[in-house]
């Protein structure tokens, strides 16, 4: 009787540890960001026209700012970069090197290296 009982119990075990329900994830909720900075003064705002899933102003940053590009992690993204009446400066293509902040089961948001955009005249 014992052994039926050590048995049950083992096989209890193994069952609670193989047989767990795997997690539910929700519906993505996070975006993928990568900070930029630019050592033009005249910059107002920074602009993501390519390799986000929608282009968008950049959210201002102490440091720059912050480009949201959605939950795809592009190789690289083209900003624009505007004055204050929102001419045109330049553009720039961005390489990113994405690194994940969250590794729970479901994923999480990526956020890539700093970059810095060169000065130009």
């Amino acid at each position: 009787m014992l052994k039926t009982g050590v048995v049950l119990a083992a096989l209890i075990a193994v069952c609670l540890a193989g047989c767990s329900q795997p997690a539910v994830c929700t519906p993505v909720g996070w975006l993928n960001t990568v900070d930029v900075a630019t050592p033009d003064s005249r910059v107002a705002e920074v602009v993501c026209v390519d390799g986000c899933e929608t282009p968008q102003s950049a959210r201002s940053i102490l440091r720059g700012w912050q480009v949201q590009v959605g939950i795809g992690e592009p190789e690289s993204i083209v900003v624009a970069v505007l004055d204050e009446a929102g001419t045109e400066l330049d553009r720039h293509e961005v390489d990113v090197v994405w690194q994940h902040v969250d590794h729970g089961p479901c994923g999480g948001p990526g956020r890539a290296d700093p970059v810095t955009l060169p000065h130009r005249d």
